[in-house]
């Protein structure tokens, strides 16, 4: 019998130096009357893998484009086309202006063209014969020293003038005002009967296609775009899937109010089921790195919403609370309660509580 009790304890020891770490402490606790409860489970190790962490700020929809329109002269507005909120196309008409009135102001702006000139050309005689002019006594040392002045306000008095006349001229038998963009009326100024005066806006047109989405950025932030940044767009009226924008401008200081980077991205909106004002939120990938565990999905055990996953050390299970991510083919992407090189049991942890006794299987 002596013998007997020998043999099993020099079986004992040689058992206990071949066994993995783990294994000698599963086969302990066999010893002292748990072997009978061990769980027989599978377990894989945690892959780790990073990738750029997201950022999502709010935003909001403007226009990509905003036009207002004015003309160089009073005009007299015989009727009007459009309404605040039409969509127009460019080169469609906006309001037509009196036709009577326009050739009045033409024939004005000619005689008043025709006196600059001669303004001009008397001017640029006593600046060229200044001195001459100033020993005779016809000029005094005020005028002389004030022509050439005179002279370059003469030449942009003409120029001006010029251009006046020209557009005047173009518009002949076509007094209609037109739009430059394509876009909606934003805002409306004129009416039948009403007198715009010189540079006062007729209209404003706004571009609605693309849209501009402007949003601000904290410093940190801003290092992850650029011109030509894709960025994701999901909108708070809108709900469904995110539609795509590029960045199309990054401040390049810091706005003094806000504390941050101003940025703008364009959206397409063909069918103009964006508005302006609308509120909405976008992503990108930030410039840090973050760190991620994918684990087979079967390994992760949700409960009233909280996630667990079952740890191996020792031989002995452990439940371990987890912040997961997102799952995708199979796999879970847990962000948070791992740590490189864990076990973690993918089956039989439905059999498991903390402390229990594992057989790892394979």
């Amino acid at each position: 019998m002596k013998s007997m009790r020998v043999f099993v304890a020099l079986l004992m020891v040689v058992l206990l130096s071949s066994c993995t770490e783990g294994q000698r402490a599963w086969l302990g606790k066999f010893l002292k009357g748990g072997g009978g409860s061990a769980v027989p489970v599978a377990v894989e190790q945690v892959v780790v893998s990073e990738r750029s962490s997201s950022i999502v700020v709010p935003a909001t929809l403007a226009p990509s484009d905003q036009v207002q329109i004015t003309l160089p002269y009073e005009a007299h507005v015989e009727r009007v086309l459009v309404n605040v909120g039409e969509p127009v196309k460019s080169g469609a008409a906006l309001c037509r202006l009196s036709a009577d009135d326009a050739a009045l102001r033409l024939a004005a702006l000619r005689a008043e063209a025709r006196e600059a000139q001669a303004n001009l050309e008397k001017n640029q005689y006593f600046l060229k014969n200044r001195d001459r002019l100033l020993e005779e006594g016809r000029l005094d040392k005020n005028q002389y020293d004030n022509l050439e002045a005179e002279v370059n306000a003469n030449e942009g008095a003409v120029e001006r003038l010029r251009a006046q006349v020209t557009q005047l001229e173009t518009q002949t038998g076509n007094v209609d005002i037109t739009s430059p963009i394509t876009g909606i009326v934003q805002a409306r100024y004129a009416g039948p009967g009403v007198v715009i005066p010189e540079r006062q806006p007729l209209f404003v047109i706004t571009k609605v296609d693309p849209m501009n989405v402007v949003f601000s950025l904290a410093p940190y932030e801003a290092k992850a775009v650029r011109v030509q940044t894709p960025v994701s767009v999901k909108f708070m009226e809108l709900p469904g899937e995110a539609v795509q924008a590029v960045v199309t401008s990054v401040g390049s200081a810091i706005n003094p109010q806000s504390g941050r980077f101003d940025v703008a991205a364009q959206l397409p909106n063909q069918t103009g089921v964006y508005k302006t004002g609308m509120a909405a939120q976008v992503e990108f990938a930030g410039a840090e790195k973050q760190r991620y565990f994918s684990v087979p999905s079967e390994a992760v055990i949700t409960d009233n919403r909280r996630h667990y996953v079952f740890t191996v050390s020792m031989g002995t299970a452990h439940k371990v609370p987890v912040v997961v991510r997102e799952s995708k083919d199979g796999y879970t992407e847990v962000i948070e309660g791992l740590m490189e090189g864990d076990l973690i049991v993918v089956k039989g942890s439905r059999q498991l509580k903390e402390g229990a006794v594992v057989d790892i299987w394979r």
